[in-house]
């Protein structure tokens, strides 16, 4: 699509397509105009959508056919200029076999999740066959004021098997529920969900929310949250969704650096029963309930603010992460968040989404 000039209707989408801007080219939708997908057919349906420029308005997929979908949000911008209008990517899968998501390289200002029960950035499976797989990475959102529900939410209900990689994306702002949550069965039964929640920025405003969390239900999740930073938020915790769940979140949180929170880690259980260690916790407001690992860190990182949380020189998180955990299976981030290597020379790397900058002994791959 090469129009420069604003695309003053909503797009509704009923088959595959691909709708992509031209190169140097950043089509935007009139205030108020979005993007909705439906397919409910027995073919499988195949979406692009790539480039474009939303105000007050949102992208709505939503697959509930009988084959398998593939769905791909990237490149996108969306902007708010209130605080009332829907603004949010939301990509939902209730049925199908094996369906694939990526959301990623997305903008979004000024905007505010409508509801607790929402999120500006949306991936939900329901259901259906197979192992349904999304990645979430390198998106930027910045919230408005106090917002309800979540900035990012990756989801599995109803008896789903997914696999989540939520990477790289930076969320700013108060967010009730939280800044990153990968949930297991919010509602019906239980499912199983494999969660990589890797070089995440979580920046609150000093609230009592946000943060990373993973939920669940009657199900299980296994996640792999590695050199993620949380500051002004709510850490990160592992828990369920009510008191009679029983579901439990395993895996391992290392490398991630927490600080100045409302609290620091919740890992204990039978709600969380992680392995955490070599993660950097400073000035919490509660520790939160853990076992600290003996290789933690409880010392000034000495970042340069709170609100850009890199690594100075001289930090304590410098090289003292665990390598191994950013080897292991080779799906693990090698790189940092600013697409650099994280282990150079002997190198341990260091605690938290990016290695101190600048850093002479980096080099891109």
């Amino acid at each position: 699509m090469t129009t420069s000039s604003p695309i003053a209707e909503e797009i509704f989408i009923n088959r595959s397509i691909r709708l992509l801007a031209a190169r140097n080219v950043s089509p935007r939708f009139a205030a108020g105009r979005g993007i909705t997908g439906n397919f409910f057919g027995e073919t499988p349906w195949l979406i692009t959508l790539r480039g474009f420029r939303l105000t007050d308005a949102g992208i709505l997929l939503f697959y509930a056919g009988k084959a398998t979908a593939t769905m791909e949000v990237a490149d996108m911008e969306l902007e708010s200029s209130n605080s009332s209008s829907i603004k949010r990517i939301a990509v939902f899968a209730l049925s199908g076999s094996s369906n694939s998501v990526l959301v990623r390289n997305n903008r979004l200002r000024g905007v505010a999740a409508p509801s607790m029960s929402d999120a500006l950035i949306t991936v939900e499976f329901e259901g259906g066959t197979g192992t349904h797989t999304a990645d979430v990475s390198w998106n930027e959102i910045t919230g408005r004021g106090v917002s309800g529900g979540w900035a990012i939410l990756a989801s599995a209900v109803r008896a789903a098997t997914a696999e989540f990689r939520v990477q790289g994306n930076t969320v700013r702002g108060e967010f009730q529920r939280a800044g990153i949550m990968v949930s297991e069965g919010r509602s019906g039964t239980a499912s199983t969900v494999t969660a990589r929640v890797l070089s995440n920025t979580v920046i609150g405003e000093g609230g009592l929310s946000g943060g990373i969390s993973s939920l669940v239900n009657q199900g299980s999740t296994n996640a792999q949250i590695i050199n993620n930073t949380v500051v002004r938020s709510n850490g990160i915790s592992l828990s369920r969704w009510t008191g009679s769940a029983t579901g439990t979140t395993s895996g391992v949180i290392f490398n991630n650096l927490i600080v100045a929170n409302s609290r620091g880690l919740q890992n204990v259980a039978p709600s969380g029963t992680a392995n955490n260690d070599y993660n950097l916790l400073r000035n919490n407001a509660s520790a939160g309930a853990h076992t600290p690992g003996a290789n933690d860190v409880n010392a000034d990182p000495l970042l340069r603010s709170l609100d850009a949380p890199r690594l100075g020189a001289g930090s304590p998180a410098i090289d003292a992460g665990n390598s191994f955990a950013l080897i292991g299976g080779g799906t693990l981030p090698l790189v940092d968040a600013d697409g650099l290597r994280r282990l150079v020379g002997g190198s341990g790397g260091s605690a938290g989404t990016c290695q101190p900058f600048p850093n002479t002994r980096r080099r891109f791959f």
